[in-house]
């Protein structure tokens, strides 16, 4: 049994998948080929609300601990502890992975912050607004950071690299859809404390809207509409455990306008999307995690493939000749060369075999 499953992310198969189970301070790992669910990491947390993977197999744990003691820890593939990448973190609540290895980090409420590979620490914005409670995020594919107010009720866009702020959606206080087709204009868009967000493969947003019970979508111009969902005025009740009635529970289809029978959710909070445009959300008031398929919502693209690993290096006079492991899903290998250690590095070739003679090295 799950107690407050806050987070998830997919393994490579897109159906299997981590889960920080929150109040049960475990990652779980549900295999969805043999219908099980293990436990798989108990030592070192303290209050998981975050998780992430990089394509070595690595999984990224946020802690968010009493409130002032947070951190980020790394464990391997079998759930072995690595490594501490950030101590120390007060109200951390989100926590997303780019390309590059870095980790963004909702902290203090109103304040993102980066972490590098290295564990180097820094600022990237603050919300300056009063009443500002930043919770989960997402690297969108351009680069941008999207990220939840749970306390203002919208998504801002982050600039990582200049800090700039814009906003996306929302911003009109705590609200919910006013129009029966569960449509809303970038003027007049509300939600009550969206939690998560992720980026679907056309660039815009889904986002669970913990407070009306809803997983919306989020167009880049700001029109909001729903995804699944009811008003709670449409929910199946009132609670009747013989019968099997849960308020906020029931699976169905969606309905639009809201019905009752529609499919209903209570308190989402945690998303990930599949290869096949099937939505996973993780809903805490009874500690379920909700597959809804059929979204139309489009795919993400494939996760970059990583990084060769050298295999031999040959040096003769006036020459280098490289050799290195083929990667899965790769096309081709831009090699680099540097006059110092370290860097900077300029581009010599692109090649699609797994090797190459430099032929242009002075001794």
């Amino acid at each position: 049994q799950f107690h407050t499953p806050y987070a998830l992310v997919l393994d490579d198969s897109g159906e299997s998948m981590f889960v920080a189970d929150r109040d049960n301070n475990a990652i779980r790992f549900i295999d969805a080929d043999a219908g099980q669910t293990y436990t798989m990491i108990t030592q070192w947390l303290n209050k998981p609300v975050g998780i992430a993977r990089d394509s070595s197999g690595n999984i990224y744990v946020l802690n968010r601990g009493n409130g002032n003691n947070g951190n980020v820890l790394t464990f391997d593939m079998y759930g072995d502890f690595v490594a501490t990448n950030a101590v120390a973190l007060t109200n951390a609540n989100g926590m997303a992975r780019d390309i590059n290895g870095n980790l963004y980090l909702t902290v203090q409420n109103n304040t993102v912050i980066r972490v590098t590979p290295a564990g180097v620490k820094s600022v990237v914005a603050t919300v300056p607004h009063a009443g500002a409670v930043l919770r989960g995020l997402t690297v969108k594919y351009n680069g941008l950071l999207a990220v939840c107010d749970s306390g203002r009720h919208g998504i801002y866009l982050i600039n990582p690299n200049t800090g700039v702020i814009t906003t996306n959606a929302g911003f009109h206080g705590a609200g919910d859809f006013s129009l029966p087709n569960n449509t809303a204009s970038a003027a007049s868009a509300k939600f009550n404390q969206p939690y998560g967000v992720i980026e679907a493969g056309d660039g815009n947003l889904v986002v669970s809207d913990f407070g009306n019970h809803r997983v919306k979508y989020v167009l880049a111009s700001g029109v909001v509409t729903n995804l699944y969902g009811v008003s709670s005025n449409y929910w199946l009740g009132p609670l009747n455990v013989s019968q099997g009635i849960f308020p906020g529970w029931y699976d169905g289809t969606v309905a639009i306008p809201d019905a009752q029978g529609g499919v209903e959710a209570r308190q989402p909070v945690g998303l990930a999307l599949a290869s096949d445009g099937t939505l996973y959300v993780t809903e805490i008031y009874y500690h379920l995690i909700r597959k809804v398929t059929s979204t139309g919502l489009p795919p993400p693209p494939p996760p970059p493939p990583g990084a060769p690993t050298i295999i031999s290096v040959t040096t003769n006079s006036g020459s280098v000749a490289l050799t290195w492991s083929a990667v899965p899903n790769s096309t081709n290998y831009f090699v680099k060369r540097s006059t110092t250690s370290g860097g900077p590095y300029t581009i010599i070739a692109a090649v699609n075999l797994t090797s190459y003679n430099d032929t242009a090295v002075i001794n």
